[in-house]
């Protein structure tokens, strides 16, 4: 046996080469580096690595939300939770920055406080932090990380193209013994910024090459799910099916494998394959894990079966899902179910009153259907049709008036009495809707308690605005439009006997109906009784037909009924303007489908019928070289919407087209189109001041030296043209108009100079008016519509005169209204302003001024 003194000897030596191991960390490292990183990792660095991976769970604890119309992220964005864990982990990381500097975890701790300012959402502060351990890391794998969280920093900040930059520099720099799967993590964060600037063909490509090379499962999954959305969006839907598939095979969380599922389905539709869409549907309906989802799907389900030509049966699950008691969930897609409504309303049915109803209903809830950009939305859809529902209304009472005006009295007294039958009857089914619809409420306020207190209302509920209502409504069904006083029945005998003539009678009756007991917008007072009412009528007719056939062109995309419109207002108008309107907006729609010989004979309607018109002038002229660039050009979206404005004839057009323009510069239709925007404005401007028309424009006023076409280049008009001549200028460099509107600007500038006079500003006068100011708003005539109304505001002209005050001129400087007020001030200044002479001071022989004339009635 050893001794004790052995033993112990031997018990020493071992604790000693323990201390050594300990403090030393190896043969030949110094024993002070060590023990300050054992320091630092135990007194600081562990705390801190507990307090972000405390943040981290927050984060990851909560609910994962997906929309799946939008790109997803791989990499989770960050969001608002574990912000206290992250605040302390940076102070303690901090620590062992300031108290060891030398210590082997200060990579460690850089890392953790660029990691917890990004889940604290604080990226520029991450991306510094990112930037400083890239530079300072000896580490590869620290590097490496760098670069993957600068990535998805740059991806935050949405620095999309500094994003792009950084990565494919890295991936071009990437050293070949660093790991396949950190590069192709890379790749995938380089494909994100792509695909945020929707360079769908750069990102696809990105994704293919990283895919093999992913190692962790999850990431995998959710890259699948981004990949089979930038095919989708390639319209590659075939391969975005096998992508959604691989979405759940790679454990991602409950979220992503429901919409990679659904997603599946989705592009299975888009390629044709309706069936195999309508069974992944099914199985996901028999899961039990998405019966809280059940409505959502059962509406795909039935646009399934819209789509497969089955309306029948797709309205009847529309109507389910948004009536049946047993529906859950039904408000997050109420939007589209009534959406959908609408089109089969609008499309199968052609009840465009119900779509109306529809789609105002559609737009109205919280949660609206998520449209392909291609399609009108709810809100577009419903103004639309509400505009096809009101102009039919106008259209339906210029009809009524004008076939109430072409009857014998007692033939008007025999029609009002059945229009008033006929809505006695609609009152009564209204009332008894709304008493089938009382009771049904009533029950299901039962069924929910929710009753109302007795009396909350007062005695016979009058202060309930809808009970009173109904009340009235009520008293209507059982007794008519009849007057509240007693005796009113001998009253009424008393006062027909009275007069023996029908026509008295006639108008004793009409005076007593009123729009709502003739079931239309009008009183009988409407009535046309001459023949200047009745052409009005007739125009006002055409017009509500002129605004229909664009309403079904432009918005509706239905030509076919366009067109049927547009001839009704040519066989029909007695606007001229209006006929030839019509007959160039069918030209345009034959063009839009280069339907050779509809479009010859419109054509020549326009050049034969109304040879001096716009029309004939834009067919002529234009048309030449704009419709040649719309012959070369494949965009019809952009050729409807020019289309579509320069058939409006709005006051607006050449800022519309301008604007289109713009929009769309990079077309080689941009030129053409803004340039005649500037057409449109010179023509604008020469309008206004009365000048030429705008064929030869400017050798018109050049050959024109009377000095009062040199002053009207002064005036806001052609301060819209010289700017869309300088921004022409700019945008369209080697357009092929570029050498006339260089011509343009340099007679207008010559223009300018010739016109230049000095301003009473400058001079430091004020202009007298005779006798005075008060006495001149007296002279000004509104116009007899603004009677009883409250206008307020002012208005401001330039003007030039003479040294004898004599006016020359006049501009209006503020912005010329619908009512009519502009054009009272003008007359008044034809016919009562006066101004008195130049002050001796004033040596120039004219003058320019600007003067505010407030508006009182």
């Amino acid at each position: 046996m050893r001794s004790a003194v052995e033993i112990d000897i031997r018990i020493n030596i071992l604790l000693g080469i323990f201390l050594c191991s300990l403090l030393t960390a190896g043969c030949g490292q110094p024993i002070k580096n060590s023990w300050g990183n054992f320091r630092a990792y135990y007194n600081t660095y562990y705390n801190a690595e507990k307090n972000y991976q405390a943040g981290l769970e927050k984060v990851r604890d909560q609910p994962v939300t997906l929309d799946p119309a939008k790109p997803i992220r791989i990499h989770p964005s960050p969001i608002q939770a574990g912000k206290a864990d992250f605040e302390q982990a940076i102070e303690k990381a901090a620590k062992i920055i300031r108290k060891f500097p030398d210590s082997k975890w200060t990579d460690d701790a850089l890392f953790l406080i660029g990691k917890s300012y990004y889940y604290q959402q604080e990226f520029f502060a991450a991306l510094q932090k990112f930037e400083e351990l890239r530079n300072a890391s000896e580490s590869a794998e620290m590097e490496r990380q760098a670069i993957i969280w600068k990535g998805r920093t740059l991806l935050e900040l949405e620095n999309y193209s500094e994003g792009i930059s950084f990565l494919e520099n890295e991936l071009v720099q990437y050293p070949n013994d660093w790991p396949d799967g950190k590069k192709a993590e890379i790749r995938i964060i380089f494909a994100q910024h792509q695909v945020m600037l929707e360079h769908w063909q750069e990102a696809e490509s990105a994704f293919l090459t990283a895919l093999p090379d992913i190692e962790n499962n999850k990431l995998l999954g959710r890259t699948y799910f981004l990949y089979g959305q930038v095919l989708e969006r390639l319209g590659r839907y075939g391969e975005a099916y096998i992508a959604f598939s691989r979405v759940s095979k790679n454990f991602v969380d409950f979220e992503f494998g429901y919409w990679g599922e659904m997603k599946r389905a989705d592009v299975a539709r888009k390629n044709d394959k309706l069936d195999l869409a309508l069974s992944i549907y099914k199985k996901l309906r028999a899961d039990d894990k998405n019966v809280d989802r059940i409505s959502t799907i059962n509406y795909e389900i039935a646009r399934t079966l819209e789509m497969k030509g089955n309306v029948t049966e797709a309205e009847r699950r529309y109507k389910d899902l948004l009536y049946k008691s047993s529906t859950r969930n039904i408000g997050s897609i109420s939007g589209k179910i009534y959406f959908r409504l609408g089109i089969i309303n609008s499309e199968y049915h052609h009840n465009f009153r119900r779509a109306a109803a529809y789609f105002d209903t559609s737009s109205s809830v919280s949660n609206k259907p998520n449209i392909n950009s291609n399609t009108p939305d709810a809100q577009t859809m419903a103004d639309a049709f509400g505009q096809y529902v009101g102009l039919k209304n106008r259209i339906a009472r210029a009809d009524s008036l004008l076939h109430l005006g072409s009857l014998t009295a007692l033939q008007l007294d025999s029609a009002i009495a059945d229009i008033r039958r006929k809505k006695r009857q609609a009152l009564l089914e209204q009332q008894e809707s709304k008493s089938n619809r009382k009771l049904a409420n009533r029950e299901l306020a039962n069924d929910n308690n929710q009753q109302l207190a007795s009396g909350e209302y007062g005695f016979l509920n009058y202060r309930s605005a809808q009970f009173v209502q109904r009340g009235i409504s009520e008293f209507r069904v059982r007794w008519g439009n009849r007057p509240l006083v007693d005796n009113w029945r001998r009253i009424e005998v008393v006062r027909q006997s009275a007069s023996g003539e029908e026509e008295i009678v006639a108008k004793k009756t009409r005076k007593n109906i009123t729009a709502d007991s003739l079931a239309v917008d009008f009183s009988l007072d409407d009535i046309p009784r001459n023949e200047q009412a009745k052409t009005a009528l007739h125009k006002e007719k055409a017009n509500a037909r002129y605004e229909l056939g664009n309403l079904f062109f432009f918005t509706l995309n239905m030509p076919d009924s366009a067109r049927s419109y547009f001839r009704k207002v040519t066989n029909s108008s007695p606007s001229k303007s209006l006929r030839a309107r019509a007959m160039y907006s069918l030209y345009e729609s034959y063009n839009t489908q280069e339907n050779t010989e509809s479009l010859n004979y419109w054509k020549d309607r326009i050049l034969k019928q109304y040879p001096n018109s716009e029309y004939a002038h834009a067919i002529r002229n234009k048309g030449s070289e704009i419709n040649e660039a719309f012959a070369e050009d494949s965009n019809s979206v952009l050729r409807k919407k020019y289309q579509h404005i320069v058939s409006s004839e709005h006051y607006s057009t050449p800022t519309a087209l301008r604007k289109l323009a713009l929009a769309n510069r990079s077309s080689a239709l941009a030129p053409h189109i803004y340039y005649e925007a500037i057409e449109r404005y010179i023509h604008r401007a020469k309008n206004e001041e009365a000048l030429a028309d705008s064929t030869g424009i400017f050798t018109a006023v050049i050959a024109n030296s009377d000095n009062s076409a040199k002053k009207s280049f002064e005036s806001s008009a052609w301060d819209s043209v010289r700017f869309a001549l300088g921004q022409f200028d700019t945008t369209f460099t080697n357009a092929s108009q570029q050498k006339k509107v260089a011509a343009m600007r340099s007679f207008l500038e010559e223009q300018r100079k010739a016109g230049d006079i000095t301003t009473c500003k400058e001079q430091g006068i004020s202009l007298t008016i005779l006798p005075d100011k008060e006495t001149f708003l007296s002279t000004v005539d509104y116009p007899q519509k603004l009677e009883r109304k409250s206008i307020s505001g002012e208005v401001v002209y330039r003007f030039t005169l003479s040294s004898d005050g004599s006016i020359e001129s006049y501009t209006l400087e503020s912005t010329r209204t619908s009512l009519g007020i502009e054009e009272a001030f003008e007359d008044a200044f034809d016919e009562s302003l006066r101004f008195g002479s130049l002050p001796d001071t004033v040596t120039a022989d004219r003058i320019r001024c600007t003067i505010r004339f407030p508006i009182r009635q």
